[in-house]
């Protein structure tokens, strides 16, 4: 981690150093820097304590009250995984954690990477052309709300950047700081229609009332006290924000901007996962012994954390009602709003030997 600080900073200087005719250093508005790489690295470190509550089973060894947690797959604290060549069952011990492995930088101007402490200068037509983010009346009356946002999906696995842990065996490997997708270079992020017609054709199956309405109970489940969860076979729903269709950088804030900010991240999230390899479920089927292929997300495996502008205290499930957390999440400082950096956690379940 310190190279990747010492790369960066040495990057940062340089283009300090070097002026370039009709840029800046950084976009106008977009508040990356060094200092803002730190706060995000040291919330993240200081927030980890959120990986509790740790099970063997169903039974709590670390405890953390008030945190978002779901049933165990596995309720026995041993459990048995077939291995090769043999394929015969190996006694292990049913380990469960929420382990960070992504972070998430949604901004609403293009290029602007504030985790990473830098941006890449553009000129204003790109900048306030399709790429731009923004915020503006969808219908005429002025009460409802559309933002839009560019999403940076970052390989953040904070137990190697700080080298902790490293040999625990129901860690993901997955390596440090990384960026693994910027939506800025997909068009089909930019344009709903375009999406849906080339890209994703379930688009015209859930974006529409019929399908909407079933949103409803999963935003009533989401929403009640300490056991609220979301419905995982509504894959289409975030419960109280709105639906993931269209999968694209556009959604509706009537809660808020930070709740439609956290819902734009969670649209990314939902494009990254389906038809990929998630890990849960039980032992010597799939999950705890060895990761498997699932055509939808399962919701209530993943929860979010806030680190940019301000950090939280505790990470929520997808859904969650934005007047129970949003509350000063978003402070209306000129140059720094708007923009948010977002931890995600997921529920990590393993039959360690």
């Amino acid at each position: 981690m310190r190279r990747v600080i010492i790369v960066i900073s040495l990057i940062t200087f340089l283009i300090a150093s070097t002026p370039t005719p009709g840029h800046a250093l950084f976009s106008m508005g977009c508040p990356a820097n060094p200092a803002t790489m730190l706060m995000v690295l040291t919330n993240s470190i200081a927030t980890l304590y959120n990986v509790l509550p740790i099970k063997i089973g169903a039974i709590p060894i670390a405890p953390f009250p008030g945190a978002y947690e779901t049933k165990s797959s596995w309720p026995l604290p041993i459990c048995f995984c077939l291995r090769p060549p043999l394929f015969i069952p190996f006694p292990g011990m049913a380990i469960s954690h929420w382990e960070p492995i992504e972070g998430y930088e949604v901004v609403k101007i293009p290029f602007c990477f504030p985790a990473l402490g830098f941006d890449i200068p553009i000129t204003q037509a790109v900048s306030r052309g399709l790429l731009a983010g923004k915020e503006a009346d969808s219908l005429s009356n002025g009460k409802h709300q559309a933002a839009f946002a560019q999403v940076h999906q970052l390989t953040y696995e904070v137990w190697r950047v700080i080298r902790l842990f490293m040999d625990f065996v129901c860690l993901t490997p997955m390596g440090e700081i990384d960026v693994s997708y910027i939506t800025e270079v997909d068009p089909f992020w930019q344009n709903d229609l375009l999406n849906a017609i080339l890209n994703d054709p379930a688009t015209l199956l859930f974006a529409n009332p019929i399908a909407q309405l079933a949103c409803m109970v999963d935003a009533a489940r989401a929403a009640l006290p300490k056991v609220g969860k979301p419905i995982d076979i509504l894959f289409w729903c975030m419960g109280s924000w709105g639906s993931v269709y269209p999968a694209t950088g556009h959604t509706a804030d009537e809660q808020g901007y930070t709740c439609g900010n956290l819902a734009i991240a969670n649209k990314q999230l939902y494009r990254s996962l389906t038809g990929k390899i998630i890990t849960t479920g039980k032992p010597t089927v799939t999950g705890m012994c060895q990761p498997y292929i699932k055509p939808f997300w399962k919701k209530s495996q993943y929860s979010w954390l806030q680190l940019f502008p301000v950090v939280m205290g505790k990470r929520m499930p997808i859904g969650r009602a934005s007047i129970t957390w949003s509350y000063l999440k978003n402070p209306p400082v000129p140059g720094k709003c708007d923009h948010f950096v977002w931890m995600l956690y997921r529920k990590r379940e393993c039959c360690a030997f």
